[in-house]
């Protein structure tokens, strides 16, 4: 009997021999010939290794430590990178297609080109990572860290970045069109020099000190956005969803708003002087600040508040002002004519040489009002009392 338990101690031993170095044997041949297609390499310690062009499709590498790793032009398709460590590790042009990255870290790692068309990169940690022309196309980055990430020139076309973290990330010659940057934090960021961003959708992003001076933002989603204080001196925005949108103090001088949708947003403190908002509806929008000549015209503006406001050389021909609040606003040489200005509250406004030829005042209130003509008051005051007698 004890014979036998001895032998089966020893098979036992002998079976843990053989089966233990299997890690290790691929191990040794990855490093030796720099090619281990389907190799069990989970949590191995490959730290600081030349793995330059290596083949390690199909491989096992989740838990593993690639810390300061060479990995250039490796070839990791398929291959499993879960929960790996890749802190500073270079992976410049390597082909990352259909590998598994869940739980990876990236931390200033070296991705320069790599191609991670489609992966899933849900909570990656990218923080600092160079993504220099790399290829995020459709790639789902949502809650990930890009904190200070260089994505110049990066594709990220299609790409989801659903509450993404995007502080002091790099952006220039950047491809976002149609790309998902909802409740993304985009807070400080150059959006001014990206490729395109056509068709992003930015909902409740906040781009809060972002500039996007002169850039185009046509038909780009941005409702319920935070854009305080952001730059978007000569952007183009025509036609963009602005929704709810937070734009107190923001900087939009010579901004093309042709058509936009700012229903219910907040324009305080605005800098819109020369823009055009031709077309564009701001139903309940909350308005004020140096809107000096900026074009109104045709504009959908019913119960907006734009009380203060200074609206000098403002156009509004043809706009719909009914409701609208502009209680003490600077209307000098404004232009109401063909406007709809029924019910309007004009209390106090200076309308010192603006033109209502064929502006419909009716119900208006113009207690206070400067500039206008005594006939015209009380022409005004006529339509009060015949619209009263209409109720």
């Amino acid at each position: 009997m004890a014979g036998s338990i001895r032998f089966l101690v020893l098979f036992l031993f002998a079976g843990a021999v053989i089966v233990a170095p299997a890690g290790a044997a691929d191990d040794a041949r990855l490093r030796d010939t720099g090619v281990c297609v389907g190799c069990a390499l989970s949590g191995a310690d490959l730290r600081s290794a030349d793995l330059r062009e290596a083949r390690l499709t199909a491989s096992d590498l989740s838990a593993a430590d690639l810390r300061g790793t060479s990995l250039e032009g490796a070839d990791l398709r398929g291959s499993d990178l879960s929960q790996a460590n890749l802190y500073r590790a270079r992976l410049a042009g390597a082909d990352l297609r259909g590998a598994r990255l869940q739980g990876a870290s990236f931390g200033r790692s070296g991705l320069a080109g790599a191609n991670l068309r489609g992966q899933r990169l849900e909570k990656a940690r990218l923080s600092r990572a160079d993504l220099r022309q790399a290829d995020l196309t459709g790639a789902v980055l949502r809650l990930a860290n890009l904190t200070g990430a260089d994505l110049t020139g990066a594709v990220l076309a299609g790409a989801d970045l659903t509450a993404a973290l995007l502080t002091q990330a790099r952006l220039e010659r950047t491809h976002l069109t149609g790309a998902v940057l909802a409740d993304a934090n985009l807070r400080g960021v150059d959006l001014s020099a990206a490729a395109s961003v056509d068709g992003a959708d930015f909902g409740g992003a906040d781009l809060s000190n972002a500039n996007l001076s002169g850039t185009d933002l046509s038909g780009a989603r941005l409702q319920g956005a935070r854009l305080l204080q952001a730059n978007l001196n000569g952007a183009v925005l025509v036609g963009c969803d602005l929704r709810r949108a937070n734009l107190t103090k923001a900087r939009m001088e010579q901004a093309d708003l042709t058509g936009a949708e700012l229903s219910a947003a907040r324009l305080i403190g605005v800098r819109l002087s020369g823009a055009h908002l031709r077309g564009a509806r701001l139903a309940q929008a909350v308005i004020g600040g140096n809107l000096i000549g900026a074009d109104f015209s045709n504009a959908r503006l019913q119960r907006a508040s734009l009380g203060g406001a200074n609206l000098k050389d403002a156009v509004f021909r043809g706009a719909d002002l009914r409701f609208a609040d502009l209680q003490k606003a600077n209307l000098y040489g404004a232009d109401f004519s063909a406007a709809d200005l029924r019910r309007a509250n004009l209390r106090g406004a200076n309308l010192t040489a603006a033109n209502l030829q064929g502006a419909d005042l009716s119900g208006a209130l113009l207690d206070g009002a400067r500039g206008l003509a005594p006939a015209q008051a009380d022409s005004d005051r006529s339509g009060q009392q015949d619209l009263d007698r209409g109720r």
